[in-house]
């Protein structure tokens, strides 16, 4: 990858594959996978502006792409609230079950 930022973002991306991957593999070999509950989400929208594209110290752009949506993080528009995620239940979900819903008030 010929920009730096982009290899290093890409790096924290593989360790973090990596790390679900260690996730996975201890509930499976535990077990206990099919009476987990696995959730990845984000906070909300990406950054705005030049704020967004320098904000990290670890040398990587932290602008994001609300498209879409308008607005930001630091916004009131829906760009600055909605964020993606996933739920990873294989003992609870029918496989290809899928829905667009807000998941919080469910787990709190």
């Amino acid at each position: 990858i010929a920009d730096r930022s982009r290899r290093v973002y890409a790096g924290m991306l593989a360790a973090l594959d990596e790390g679900i991957g260690n996730i996975t593999r201890a509930l499976r070999s535990t077990h206990l996978e099919n009476r987990s509950v696995l959730v990845l989400s984000n906070d909300n929208g990406g950054m705005s502006g030049t704020y967004g594209m320098s904000c990290c110290q670890c040398g990587t752009s932290c602008g994001g792409l609300n498209y879409p949506y308008r607005g930001w993080k630091d916004s009131f528009w829906e760009g600055g609230f909605r964020g993606i995620g996933f739920v990873f239940a294989p003992g609870m979900l029918r496989p290809g079950a899928g829905a667009y819903t807000q998941y919080t008030p469910l787990l709190v």
